[in-house]
């Protein structure tokens, strides 16, 4: 009278691994985000103190490079202010953005799934509906995985106008 459900019939959530990873890599977008703030730190310490360039090299190979700032010349509440921004990123900016790219992708995915028509061709495959897992790792490295965004913009252009010649004739 009951069926039950296996684990295998429908997915509940992401795997772990996939859970880990996505953990691995917001994190290091969110060491990313603070090193590009410490160094726009550095360079209006520069700025507000007008550090000369520092001249580099020796003969031929001469060159000037922007003077040296230490942590402690920046100070230590900016420090713990850009800490507090890259945490902010990390936690709450980070996985907005990544589901509203992972959601956007799969949209467009299922939109040039039907438009090719490839639903009989790649029906073991149900890419018009994505793995948890695979939508988890896809949005939290959305700074690489939002190149997909304009490809797939791309390729429903080119189903349409397709569509549109050959259903003038």
């Amino acid at each position: 009278m009951y069926q039950s459900l296996s684990m295998k019939d429908e997915p509940s959530g992401p795997e772990p691994a996939a859970i880990a990873l996505s953990v691995f890599l917001t994190s290091v977008f969110g060491v990313v985000v603070f090193g590009v703030a410490l160094a726009i730190a550095k360079d209006s310490y520069r700025t507000a103190h007008q550090l000369a360039p520092v001249e580099t090299g020796f003969w031929i190979f001469s060159g000037h490079e922007d003077a040296p700032v230490s942590l402690s010349q920046v100070g230590v509440m900016t420090i713990f202010l850009l800490v507090a921004v890259a945490a902010v990123y990390a936690i709450f900016l980070h996985p907005v953005l990544g589901r509203l790219v992972q959601t956007l992708a799969e949209a467009l995915t299922r939109n040039v799934i039907t438009l090719y028509r490839l639903e009989e061709h790649l029906s073991e495959y149900n890419l018009s509906k994505w793995d948890p897992s695979a939508s988890v790792v896809f949005g939290s490295a959305w700074p690489i995985t939002m190149v997909s965004i304009p490809l797939l913009f791309i390729a429903l252009i080119v189903g349409r106008v397709y569509r549109a010649l050959w259903s003038w004739r």
